[in-house]
């Protein structure tokens, strides 16, 4: 879970670097012919959403019927709910947050307004979608 956290949060960073230069004059792959800021923001959510559902679907293999030890209830329900649940995908939220609350000063302001719209899509629908679809892939 450690590693897969690193992972996501590695790619976040990433991406947000990606965000700072789609706002500039020459833009990432990933963000070209994208000219409004809810478009940039769309796709940083896509990205980070599918990010982690990439994730969640290899720890997913953990809990597959065919692996003997899965099947086990003192594995699948600390795995589930204390290594995927807390571990990976809360950790991975927190340091998004973290990362967001933390930007320097001097940051241009369009990338203030992607991050806040993130932030907002986060709270109000996101982190909901999440919770269920980890709630659904580990029961």
């Amino acid at each position: 879970a450690v590693v897969s956290t690193q992972s996501t949060g590695t790619h976040f960073t990433e991406t947000l670097g990606d965000v700072k230069q789609a706002l500039l004059v020459s833009k990432p792959a990933q963000f070209e012919g994208q000219e409004s800021l809810a478009e940039i923001t769309s796709t940083l959510k896509a990205s980070l959403v599918g990010k982690l559902k990439l994730v969640l679907v290899n720890v997913k293999e953990f809990v597959n019927p065919d692996v003997t030890f899965s099947t086990k209830p003192y594995f699948r329900g600390p795995f589930c709910v204390h290594d995927v649940r807390q571990s990976l995908v809360m950790r991975y939220l927190e340091q998004v947050i973290n990362t967001v609350a933390s930007l320097p000063d001097g940051v241009p302001p369009s990338l203030l307004l992607v991050t806040a719209r993130l932030s907002l899509d986060f709270q109000t629908t996101t982190i909901s979608f999440l919770a269920q679809l980890v709630s659904d892939m580990f029961p």
